[in-house]
């Protein structure tokens, strides 16, 4: 097949190569050229290949010249570079990036050119560039249930203190249906952010658990300033929780500083509580 220009494609890339006029034969994952080279000649030879790339994870480039200088650029929020060596240069914007390496033969650990079937990890040279997703909704979701014991033991302690202030039991049974309501807020948070954007399921799983368990503490204490109360420590609890979920690099640091000044917070609540003559029945 003679080949001025043609286009290869498959379901992971599309390949388009140009001006190179000979034969060529493809295999699967694979594409090949043959060209005819006089063995005198010095000369470079010039081609060039197009891929156009969806969906892929990463990009990779095996460096087999004698000096190989790769040059890549894309739309990407927060890219990664592996592989042999880093990039002599690089660029990231808020949307995209550019990167560049110079790498040697003398860098690998194979030879230019050898003579034998002797194995070589020729892949392991590679440079690759791989294209993050920072937080999409399935991390946000697997990451809000890793928070799941601190929602809870903060809302416990919160109807606990309740408790103790009105001077009305609560008993475990009411205690496991309040705690089964906020398990149910990430099943919801789930199956919402399937439909919509993560932001809105968030927000709506939210409200709807906040006012759940707000509406039963009223009905349990029968105490309006109770239920508000609640409702306003499980909003404050929610959105700091979300905050840590839209955070990357600050997000360690931030749940850190959060969960000690809910724990500073708790400790002074306990100590009014003491000097105010409150006892556990």
């Amino acid at each position: 097949m003679l080949w001025d220009y043609t286009k290869f494609s498959q379901t992971e890339y599309e390949v388009e190569v140009v001006d190179i006029d000979d034969y060529t034969s493809s295999t699967s994952g694979c594409m090949q050229a043959s060209i005819s080279i006089d063995s005198t000649a010095s000369a470079a030879i010039p081609y060039s290949i197009t891929m156009h790339i969806r969906g892929s994870q990463s990009l990779g480039v095996t460096p087999i010249g004698a000096e190989s200088t790769i040059s890549m650029a894309g739309i990407c929020k927060s890219p990664s570079f592996s592989g042999m060596v880093i990039p002599t240069e690089r660029n990231i914007e808020a949307d995209s990036f550019s990167a560049k390496w110079i790498v040697n033969s003398i860098n690998r650990d194979y030879p230019q050119s050898f003579i034998g079937d002797k194995p070589y990890k020729i892949s392991r040279s590679a440079v690759v560039t791989n294209m993050l997703v920072p937080v999409d909704r399935y991390q946000k979701t697997s990451r809000a249930m890793k928070y799941a014991i601190i929602v809870v033991l903060l809302t416990f302690i919160s109807v606990l203190f309740a408790e103790i202030i009105v001077k009305h039991p609560i008993n475990m049974f009411q205690y496991l249906l309040i705690g089964l309501a906020l398990i149910l807020f990430y099943s919801l948070l789930l199956s919402l952010s399937e439909h919509m954007q993560f932001g809105l399921s968030y927000l709506i799983a939210a409200i709807m658990t906040i006012g759940l368990i707000s509406i039963y503490m009223l009905g349990v204490v029968q105490s309006r300033r109770v239920s508000i109360t609640i409702g306003i420590v499980l909003s404050i609890i929610y959105t700091f929780i979300y905050v840590l979920l839209c955070l990357e690099t600050y997000a360690l640091l931030t749940g850190s500083i959060g969960l000690f000044i809910a724990l500073a917070t708790i400790m002074y609540a306990s100590l009014k509580i003491n000097n105010k003559g409150y006892r556990l029945q």
